[in-house]
């Protein structure tokens, strides 16, 4: 029975994953890894660590950064259904890897990719309907998100074209709220964003995916929001190869689970009193 529970609870195995762009430029380096569901997850590091590879990855957005040797593996865990060997789905082709993202994912850019020639309105409700809720009731999960979120009502009909860069961001974090996902990916979705609005975002993800139950990967470089919002905290730190050249490496071990006094624990049980201090020297310090 133990076992049974613990496997409910795992999102992602990953073990012996390596990314890179090009053959034998490892840009980032994934010994053995678990996410569990349920939770909201940040991804922190320094610029060009590998963070938004890690999702790439994962999302099956860019199957070429993986690179796993022979005993490598990465699972993923769909709820009340087997697991994925996402290696092979990787392998098997454009349609394959579409279908996985369409029936499991949802994600939020920084840049936030909206249809110029439909309302704002017709924008948060696309996912929606493709999910097959009739109009009426699209529009109605979309004004709800909208009023928490800060967005007058007046928005819905409006052309993006008229709407401001933060009203743009919050509309594509209602979009992919909406949608009828598993794990939602967010790419710095806060980055353009003052730290109010971003705080009212995260809020109403954070309290989403209570409600809903699911799960969410966000990348992140704001250590402070990170530390705030987190349940669990991957940090990326630089790793030397043998060749002197520098790549991401995530080490299980430095994982950190929130805690609601704001200290953080390590996977040993060891507890991290000032979590961004220790963060910003897992993250910075090279191997």
């Amino acid at each position: 029975m133990i076992c049974v529970r613990l496997m409910e609870k795992k999102l992602y195995e990953i073990r012996n994953l390596q990314c890179a762009y090009q053959p034998g430029q490892v840009v980032l380096d994934i010994p053995s890894l678990d996410i569990e569901r349920e939770q909201l997850v940040f991804v922190v590091g320094v610029s060009g660590g590998g963070k938004s590879t890690l999702l790439e990855t994962l999302g099956l957005m860019n199957h070429t950064t993986a690179h796993a040797p022979y005993e490598g593996s990465v699972h993923f865990f769909p709820a009340r259904e087997a697991a994925l060997p996402l290696l092979d789905l990787w392998a098997a082709g454009d349609a394959a890897r579409s279908a996985f993202r369409r029936h499991y994912l949802s994600f939020i850019f920084q840049h936030t990719n909206l249809m110029p020639n439909f309302s704002a309105g017709e924008n948060m409700m696309a996912a929606a309907l493709l999910a097959g809720l009739s109009v009426a009731e699209a529009a109605e999960k979309v004004q709800a998100l909208m009023e928490q979120i800060g967005l007058p009502a007046a928005v819905f009909s409006r052309s993006v074209r008229e709407l401001s860069g933060g009203q743009r961001q919050r509309l594509a974090f209602i979009r992919a709220l909406i949608a009828d996902y598993e794990l939602l990916f967010g790419d710095e979705p806060t980055g353009n964003l003052d730290a109010r609005t971003a705080d009212v975002c995260m809020q109403l993800l954070r309290s989403h995916l209570q409600a809903s139950r699911k799960t969410a990967i966000i990348v992140t470089h704001d250590l402070r929001m990170a530390c705030r919002y987190a349940d669990t905290i991957i940090p990326i730190g630089l790793h030397y190869a043998a060749d002197g050249q520098p790549h991401g490496r995530v080490d299980g071990g430095r994982v950190l689970r929130m805690q609601t006094d704001g200290s953080a624990l390590l996977p040993s049980g060891l507890r991290i009193e000032e979590p961004v201090g220790h963060l910003y020297h897992t993250i910075t310090a090279a191997e």
